[in-house]
């Protein structure tokens, strides 16, 4: 990571902000938790950003659509991925470089395709996440806030 304003853009980079710990502040409001099968991006209690070992990238604002969120969630795309807002088509887009690829949504993936190059794919039948395991990894993320910041959450 360039700087210390910098934030995780891939699985390895997150791994390598958590330097070992299972948690770790890394901004203002902004943690990184590793859940076991992925690496999140807290902001405040949300997980804005899911990194996985194979290179998907799952993006979540909770309801949140705030400057903040916007901020943390484009920090953490890599090149040439950013969210920007749009009035004239509405709500926020995902865009590669200049080019509006997609309306956003909660739940919308980056994954890698064949040649490795980053593709949006929205979730199906077969999204990775079960909610049962939303609900265990949610429990981990709590008690990791707790232990960063002495908060109940």
């Amino acid at each position: 990571m360039a700087s210390n304003k910098s934030l995780p853009t891939s699985y390895a980079e997150a791994l390598d902000a958590l330097d070992g710990h299972d948690s770790r502040k890394l901004m203002n409001n902004t943690y990184a938790v590793d859940v076991g099968d992925y690496v999140s991006i807290l902001l405040h209690q949300t997980a804005v950003i899911r990194f996985y070992p194979d290179g998907r990238i799952v993006l979540n604002t909770g309801g949140w659509q705030t400057v903040t969120t916007k901020d943390r969630l484009n920090r953490c795309l890599p090149y040439p991925w950013h969210v920007a807002s749009d009035a004239r088509k509405g709500g926020w887009g995902l865009y590669e470089n200049s080019e509006r690829v997609a309306h956003y949504s909660d739940g919308m993936e980056l994954r890698p395709d064949s040649n490795g190059k980053l593709r949006p794919w929205r979730g199906g039948s077969d999204f990775p996440i079960t909610l049962l395991g939303d609900r265990e990894h949610a429990a981990k993320q709590q008690e990791a806030i707790k232990r960063l910041t002495g908060r109940n959450v």
